[in-house]
């Protein structure tokens, strides 16, 4: 007998050393969101909460500013941010919903998560959880039970989870714009059984003297109600988060006497078995799990630092290096292809008219007179004739035209497929569109320019093609510029 009293005593110890590690495993787990993750929304704007009547949530009288359990709460989380809280209100549930989809606002309260709404909201921890009830007229006789719901006229706050849960269910559910309006229709015999949260009924039926309904029974839904956050802005929900860790949770308790509230969980033998068997095996393997979790952590911190910084050095090395390569091809002043460029693309192109006789085309292109643009008006001026030009020639071409600046003010174009005739047809729209550019800075002077076009052939190769194409241009320069020559 005294051996089993040692052992019932020793035990009773031990269930007790449990009960205090696991709630300072709890308490260290909130202590560690809060000094692991900043306690700031990242934004410097106040933040945009949007509220509906859900009393006594949120209680919104005609002359004074919004009151209920939900923004005295607000009030305390409020002070964690510098630039507060600005609060928007909406006539109905349904209007909130839509403004909170459009980001109109960036926070709601308070929300039932459900699979639909995780497509625009990310959701806190609850922060309080209501029972839903089967609310009837007076001469309803019986309880309601859920198999009993398809034979009756339902009705349930529209885009309420309640109204979600049971279409899904396959319930005809009569859509009310509030669960004040679902009460009055039971309440005046329109529908037969709504379904409201139990805080909700007691504040209407009080403020409406609505005293012709009752409840019927209790939903197998409850609400376990948290702060909805924008899913685009992630440090949000991580504020509100922090903001609910750091709320004392006797002052919540408090503000829920203060309304009426009591969480309503609902009771389940499987909870029960499920907490006998985590507490059995916890026993065995807690010790040794806050023992690896510390230096679990270091190790997944000092990995995820490495690769971030990692990851910031690729992307600075990618991006020097194709900065680079555009730097080597292009031109920096009009931001065409530069002189080397355009000769590997002529060389590559002579490769193909080679192997497939794929034939092209070359223009080559020199301002008139440049030097003298240059002389009279200063070299902004000239530089922004180049860019004028350019911009021109680029115009005229096709999207897979090849077209480099190649000198000072000549610029020269491979046309892919396109035979001599075209290509001459080419040259006299760039020519047409470079005579009617005008200059401001230049006292509205126009700017010509002369062109010489040719033609690839079998025994070419770059130098004989440069050639040809630059005896074309020296024609037209000898003959009073601003023209176009073709030789063959």
């Amino acid at each position: 007998m005294k051996e089993f009293k040692r052992y019932r005593v020793l035990l009773q110890r031990f269930s007790i050393l449990l009960l205090i590690c696991f709630y300072l495993a709890n308490a260290f787990a909130d202590i560690k969101a809060v000094n692991g993750r900043s306690l700031r929304a990242d934004l410097e704007r106040p933040i945009k909460i949007g509220i509906t009547e859900t009393p006594p949530f949120i209680i919104i009288p005609d002359d004074h500013p919004p009151k209920g359990f939900m923004m005295s709460l607000l009030r305390m989380m409020e002070k964690h941010h510098d630039a507060g809280f600005d609060y928007i209100e909406y006539n109905s549930w349904s209007e909130l919903l839509q403004a909170a989809k459009k980001r109109e606002v960036d926070a709601i309260f308070l929300a039932q998560k459900t699979a639909d709404r995780l497509e625009y909201f990310e959701f806190t921890r609850p922060i309080i959880t209501v029972q839903n009830h089967y609310i009837v007229h007076d001469s309803y006789i019986g309880k309601v039970a859920p198999n009993s719901l398809n034979e009756a006229q339902v009705v349930a706050s529209k885009d309420s989870a309640n109204y979600t849960r049971l279409v899904k269910k396959g319930v005809s559910v009569n859509g009310a714009y509030s669960a004040r309006e679902a009460l009055l229709q039971v309440a005046n015999q329109e529908s037969e059984i709504a379904i409201v949260d139990a805080p909700k009924a007691s504040y209407y039926m009080n403020k409406l003297a609505i005293d012709n309904i009752k409840i019927a029974g209790r939903s197998p839904y409850s609400y376990h109600l948290a702060i909805a956050t924008r899913n685009d802005m992630p440090k949000l929900n991580l504020f509100f988060e922090n903001a609910i860790v750091l709320t004392p949770e006797s002052k919540r308790d408090s503000l829920k006497l203060k309304w009426g509230l009591v969480d309503e969980p609902v009771f389940s033998w499987y909870i029960v078995y499920y907490a006998i068997v985590v507490i059995a095996s916890l026993s065995l393997i807690t010790l040794y799990v806050l023992r690896l979790n510390r230096k679990l952590k270091r190790e997944i911190d000092n990995r995820i630092q490495f690769e971030t910084l990692l990851a910031k050095a690729n992307a600075n090395i990618q991006t020097e290096r194709n900065k680079a390569q555009y730097e080597a091809r292009t031109d920096s002043l009009t931001g065409a292809n530069n002189r080397r460029r355009f000769h590997e693309l002529l060389s590559s192109e002579l490769s193909l008219f080679s192997r497939e006789n794929r034939v092209f085309s070359l223009i080559m292109l020199d301002i008139d007179l440049f030097k003298s643009i240059n002389d009279e008006y200063g070299h902004d001026a000239g530089d922004n004739v180049l860019v004028a030009v350019c911009r021109s020639m680029m115009n005229a071409l096709r999207p897979y035209d090849l077209m480099g600046r190649v000198g000072g003010e000549e610029f020269a174009v491979i046309l892919p497929g396109i035979h001599l005739k075209e290509a001459e047809s080419v040259a006299e729209r760039i020519r047409e569109n470079i005579n009617s550019l005008s200059f401001k800075d230049m006292d509205q002077k126009n700017v010509t320019a002369s062109l010489g076009v040719t033609q690839v052939k079998k025994e070419d190769d770059k130098n004989s093609l440069l050639k040809r194409t630059d005896e074309a241009l020296y024609q037209s320069k000898e003959n009073g510029r601003n023209r176009v020559t073709v030789i063959e």
